[in-house]
């Protein structure tokens, strides 16, 4: 992998259509999905073992069978204590989706795949998945 040691958060900044937008003298800064104006939010999410081969496709699938599967109904239901997390950062109007997959190993959360960014509709379906 070759972004396994940098944060989402700083891989994210770095993208061409991310800015970073300071408010409150300089204090307070968001990150903004430069397109569309939306500002961008971080969270995490766990999920169980079941769903860990599933959601290690969504780095492999290219974007309109993502998006395929996504009409299909599929839905990953988040759990407490997964033994995966999946690390994500999602504009607001949800065209802008990166995500990474770590899986619980030794006491912690460790990468297992690199991080992958949607945009448009391919970030839309990936949304309504997770």
């Amino acid at each position: 992998m070759e972004n396994e040691n940098i944060r989402l958060s700083e891989y994210v900044a770095l993208h061409q259509d991310i800015k970073r937008q300071s408010k409150f003298f300089g204090i307070i800064s968001n990150l903004v999905y430069v397109p569309t104006g939306s500002r961008l939010k971080f969270q995490t999410k766990n999920y169980l073992p079941k769903y860990g081969e599933q959601l290690k496709e969504l780095f492999t699938q290219t974007e309109p069978a993502i998006i395929g599967q996504s009409a299909r109904g599929t839905r990953f239901e988040e759990a407490m204590n997964g033994h995966f997390e999946l690390e994500m950062c999602c504009s607001a109007d949800k065209q802008f989706v990166a995500i990474r997959l770590l899986q619980y190993v030794s006491l912690q959360y460790n990468p297992i795949t690199d991080i992958r960014i949607f945009t448009g509709e391919a970030a839309e379906a990936v949304c309504r998945m997770i």
